[in-house]
């Protein structure tokens, strides 16, 4: 009894580090398209700012959900929950997200489409902010 007890407890152990492993593959196989680095993802997950000196851009509106947006703009715009721009395509991004991901070269060329009901357009721009928590920050914002 005592192995089959010791031998229970190592496979758990086993099936929670293969699961840890396989969500920090993906999590660092995602595609950035801001030509960020992985190491500014990993930074994301120690909570600091990536290297342009803004804060991580994070979508809080649904954590954990995901829509599965794709195809060109045109399907890309009949999906709920769906949005497109130039520089990455089809996501269910915010707009804020859209911008936040920007270089300061691509940011005010940004165009992010949104179809359904409410059908708009948004631009990014480039510029200082306040943010109480690193003070003078200079990025791609939502206009």
């Amino acid at each position: 009894a005592a192995l089959v007890a010791a031998l229970y407890f190592s496979m758990a152990s086993v099936l929670k580090l293969g699961a840890l492993l396989a969500c920090v593959a993906q999590m660092s196989s995602a595609s950035l398209h801001s030509g960020a680095t992985a190491a500014n993802g990993f930074a994301a997950l120690r909570g600091t700012a990536d290297a342009s000196g803004r804060p991580t851009p994070t979508n809080m509106t649904t954590p954990g959900a995901t829509t599965a947006c794709h195809g060109v703009k045109d399907t890309c715009l009949m999906q709920g929950g769906c949005a497109w721009s130039e520089m990455s395509g089809c996501r269910d991004w915010s707009d804020d997200t859209f911008c936040e991901r920007l270089s300061k070269e691509n940011c005010e060329k940004e165009v992010v489409y949104h179809g359904g009901s409410n059908p708009r357009t948004v631009r990014c721009v480039w510029e200082k902010r306040w943010n109480p928590v690193y003070g003078t920050i200079e990025g791609c914002f939502k206009k």
